[in-house]
């Protein structure tokens, strides 16, 4: 019994880094900024490389961003499992209060592990389908008030050349599901069904906020100690497939579940 947290911890490094070898993948990512409004803020490119060593212990983890003259600027971290992988999940060495959990190629995040009053508050959610992958960014100002969302659109190996598919609305048709729930420990719950999509699984006490690319967004406007809340990200990735990652924080501000879940329309 002794041993088991351990087999769990280096089994969620091994999830969370499968996809990388000594070949190694580099994500081209094109990066749209919004208000809490929608009113567009910027938008810009980089690329992330990631590569494994033999063992896959140590992931080289290069960023590539275009700078004013027109080269790229590189910033690498190393990112070893001596002293990353955590009890609560991945440290990266850009970023010691954060945390990365993953269920795999499926849906990935990275969170602040608490909200702290006075502190900015960021929640990083990436769902992958195939050499593909969306990713959204929250950010929450000093005094908890929303202050960007952020989309990024990714690709392995070259940046997305198609324009990004239109918004949607709604999603009609009957859906079936399956979730599977993460505790900040990183025990796997068992799959269980899901009867119906609701995108906004709070019960209307996020805000629910479309995108490009098919993007569904729900979260709250503000978060605040004494209050739990959800921040939801999903993606209809295919004409038929609708993947998503909810993130849980109790009133007191801290992580308490991260939730994946795919749902399938019926013909």
């Amino acid at each position: 019994m002794s041993n088991a947290p351990t087999i769990e911890i280096n089994q969620h490094w091994q999830r969370f880094f499968a996809q990388y070898d000594e070949e190694g993948i580099a994500w081209h990512s094109i990066v749209t900024a919004y208000s809490p409004n929608k009113e567009l803020l910027k938008t810009y490119q980089f690329i992330s490389e990631f590569q494994a060593n033999h063992d896959r212990t140590v992931i080289t983890h290069t960023k590539k961003s275009p700078s004013p003259d027109g080269n790229l600027s590189e910033t690498t971290w190393q990112i070893k499992q001596e002293n990353c992988n955590l009890p609560d999940g991945i440290m990266h060495p850009a970023s010691s209060s954060r945390r990365g959990l993953s269920f795999g190629t499926v849906g990935t995040a990275w969170l602040s592990k608490t909200l702290e009053t006075g502190q900015i508050f960021s929640v990083e959610i990436l769902l992958q389908h195939e050499n593909k992958r969306h990713t959204i960014v929250l950010v929450y100002s000093k005094n908890g008030e929303l202050e960007k969302i952020v989309p990024i659109r990714e690709q392995m190996g070259s940046f997305p050349t198609s324009e990004p598919l239109p918004e949607i609305n709604a999603i009609s048709g009957q859906w079936v599901g399956k979730q599977q729930l993460m505790s900040p420990d990183l025990k796997l719950s068992p799959l269980v069904e899901i009867s119906e999509l609701v995108l906004d699984a709070t019960g209307g006490e996020n805000e629910t906020l479309f995108f490009p690319d098919r993007l569904v967004v729900t979260i709250p406007k503000q978060v605040k100690i004494g209050n739990e809340f959800e921040l939801g990200f999903g993606a209809m990735v295919s004409a038929k497939k609708y993947q998503r990652l909810r993130v849980k924080y109790d009133n007191y501000g801290v992580f308490q579940q991260l939730i994946s879940e795919a749902f399938y329309q019926q013909t």
